[in-house]
């Protein structure tokens, strides 16, 4: 919805719903060599996410040439998602249903939910020159109770050097259009898809000697856990050519990424396979460039072209204990890229 109560003031809010469902079911017949038993699995997957935004918008012209938007906002979301999987082996003739004598069934539940606010001030002078700072204060269940809410502030610049008056007399014969921009801002990570409670130490049903009895699963819980934050710096030019037939857009950017998310191993004789841990720091730096043409530009035929190329270079800097592995072979080591594999 969409409202403004006096001129210049807008209130925006919206909802989202987005779900998602899957239904699976596997089939062996009796006699299959592999499982001359036969056996049947079923597996159920129901997820959806709530989206609420709230958002005030004031437009005020300072001076003649002088445009001022103030934002205010918050932002909550909700998701579930939960996942059903049931098995039988020893199955009956001329049967495909879950009916056997071998039962097995698992279910699990993931519920997060995160909270945000945030403030916007953008400054537009002359319709050329444009700076924008923001600052958002961030909250997620998934991270330890005295590291949820974090702050993340943003700046941003650009001037459109092609609106300048010497640009009339200067190169605007065949630089139609040149924008400068540049910058600096921070985000955060959620930790991995079905990771919602890694701070905490889970536990899961188990029988021994035909008794039911509970064991803690293989990662250890992190009530300490804090996000993954990113600082990322960004220079870029944004170009037409040839009366707006040739568009060229370069950036550059530097990554800087604090209190890493990564399952670090344990030893064995801990009890635990490994905890999700904030182990280190990590860079990634690299360029992206954007070509795009106008070939042929006719009321009955048009022909456009784009190209891309990008490079990235990442490496761990900063790393707290000793180099481990993730995975087979993928190695986490200081000075050299993430998941090299070693």
């Amino acid at each position: 919805g969409r409202w403004a109560p006096v001129q210049n003031l807008t209130l925006q809010y919206r909802l989202g719903y987005d779900t998602y469902g899957m239904d699976t079911r596997l089939f062996i017949p009796r006699g299959t060599p592999n499982d001359p038993d036969g056996s049947v699995r079923s597996g159920l997957r129901d997820q959806y996410l709530i989206n609420n935004d709230l958002v005030g918008s004031l437009a005020i012209d300072a001076a003649e040439s002088l445009a001022l938007t103030t934002t205010l906002g918050m932002n909550h979301t909700y998701s579930r998602e939960q996942n059903v999987d049931a098995s039988v082996g020893d199955i009956s003739l001329f049967t495909e249903l879950l009916r056997g004598t071998v039962p097995a069934v698992s279910q699990n539940r993931f519920e997060t939910a995160t909270l945000g606010y945030f403030v916007q001030e953008q400054l537009g002078w002359r319709d050329r020159f444009f700076l924008t700072g923001a600052l958002r204060w961030d909250a997620s269940s998934t991270y330890g109770a005295n590291e949820r809410w974090q702050l993340y502030p943003k700046l941003s610049g650009s001037w459109v050097v092609s609106d300048e008056p010497f640009w009339v007399d200067g190169p605007a014969s065949w630089l139609n259009s040149l924008r400068l921009r540049a910058a600096l801002g921070y985000a955060r990570n959620q930790p991995p898809v079905g990771s919602a409670y890694a701070r905490f130490s889970l536990y899961t049903q188990d029988s021994n000697a035909g008794r039911l009895g509970l064991v803690h699963e293989g990662q250890a819980g992190n009530p300490d856990l804090r996000p993954e934050r990113q600082r990322e710096v960004e220079v870029g030019i944004d170009a037409s050519l040839l009366q707006d037939r040739l568009g060229v857009a370069f950036t550059y950017y530097d990554q800087y990424v604090t209190d890493l998310l990564l399952a670090r191993p344990f030893a064995p004789s801990t009890g635990y396979d490994d905890i999700l841990h904030n182990v280190g720091e990590l860079t990634n730096r690299g360029l992206e460039l954007e070509v795009n043409t106008v070939n042929l530009d006719r009321p009955a035929f048009g022909w456009q072209s784009t190209l891309n190329y990008s490079t990235n270079k990442n490496e761990v800097t900063r790393l707290t204990g000793n180099p481990f592995s993730e995975g087979y072979r993928n190695r986490v080591e200081e000075g050299q890229p993430l998941g090299a594999w070693l």
